[in-house]
């Protein structure tokens, strides 16, 4: 198998961060990895990189996209493994964990990888399966929204409210998220992004803010308000999967979920489990290509994040006894 950077040809069928305009919302330093065999793509995989202080990074952001689905993750494996070597002289220093829209079906040797998931729900399904499909206690919620006087609002107007209603679930979480994060996105998918917003007696409930093309759609940032109306949320999701069904996006992502999730997660998890989308679960990895750098760099991630690891660091030695089929 064959090695190199492409130009590649991103149309409304792939991720909408697998597209240039995604990759270059994020920084200056982006392509894409093609592997080929016998002269013809088989596979792609998009990638950003970015420096801080004396350490360059890569970036995937998407799981490997196939060009051939008589391919299997054995060759995925190849693909993954091939790439690293293709990496190894091209000046980085190591391979970060993919955002959680890159859960991979497979991990290249020698990475360090964790099992992870997300819930994906199908949208080409007919609105009365997709509705059948929820969790009654969701459904119920949802019907008390409506009744009472919840309305979800859309448009790149309602971006300043989403924002704070972002910023104020990061911050219980001891994230600082800049309004930048957003209007970076903005700027550069334009129709590809869609930003809704509950509202109850003109007060922003809650919100979702998701990229999205033909392929999936991405929930990549979410938050409530301080006693949001009950089912707030519910009922945004509900029309937000109303709506890009109506687009025909094929699919509507609950992006990251944990295997076994620690106590303070498990709220947000059964939320996104009870729409009634799958449960597919995959990898999450990272690559020291220069160790000594990797080393030096991990201590001061740990010391900047909290002593917290990434996702990986966390869930890496839970699942042992789960092998892939390959």
């Amino acid at each position: 198998m064959e090695i190199k950077y492409i130009k590649f040809s991103w149309n409304e069928n792939f991720s909408i961060c697998a597209s240039e305009n995604y990759l270059k919302s994020t920084t200056s330093e982006y392509g894409w990895i093609g592997g080929f065999v016998q002269g013809e793509l088989k596979f792609v995989l998009p990638f950003i990189i970015k420096k801080r202080l004396i350490f360059r990074f890569l970036q995937f952001q998407t799981s490997t996209i196939y060009f051939d689905n008589s391919l299997t993750i054995k060759e995925e494996k190849i693909f993954l493994n091939k790439a690293i070597e293709f990496l190894k002289d091209k000046n980085i220093d190591f391979i970060k964990q993919s955002p959680k829209t890159g859960v991979f079906n497979i991990y290249p040797d020698g990475s360090i990888y964790a099992l992870f998931g997300s819930y994906i729900l199908d949208l080409r399904q007919a609105e009365n399966q997709l509705w059948s499909g929820i969790h009654k206690k969701h459904r119920n919620v949802i019907r008390r929204a409506i009744n009472g006087g919840v309305k979800i609002v859309m448009g790149k107007e309602y971006v300043d409210a989403a924002f704070q209603l972002v910023k104020q679930t990061m911050e219980k979480a001891g994230i600082n998220f800049q309004r930048e994060e957003i209007a970076q996105l903005q700027d550069v998918l334009d129709g590809n992004l869609a930003i809704f917003v509950a509202m109850h007696q003109d007060k922003p409930q809650g919100c979702a803010i998701m990229p999205f093309s033909q392929f999936a759609a991405y929930y990549f940032y979410g938050g409530s308000a301080p006693n949001a109306f009950l089912g707030s949320l519910n009922l945004l999701h509900w029309r937000a999967i109303k709506y890009f069904k109506s687009l025909g996006v094929k699919y509507y992502d609950f992006v990251g979920a944990r295997i076994n999730p620690k106590k303070e997660l498990e709220g947000i998890q059964r939320f996104k489990s009870r729409f009634g989308g799958e449960f597919k679960k995959g990898y999450l990895w990272k690559y020291p290509l220069n160790k000594w750098k990797y080393g030096l760099y991990k201590p001061l991630f740990y010391l900047k994040n909290r002593r917290k690891g990434d996702i990986i660091d966390e869930e890496k030695n839970k699942y042992e006894e789960f092998s892939p089929k390959i």
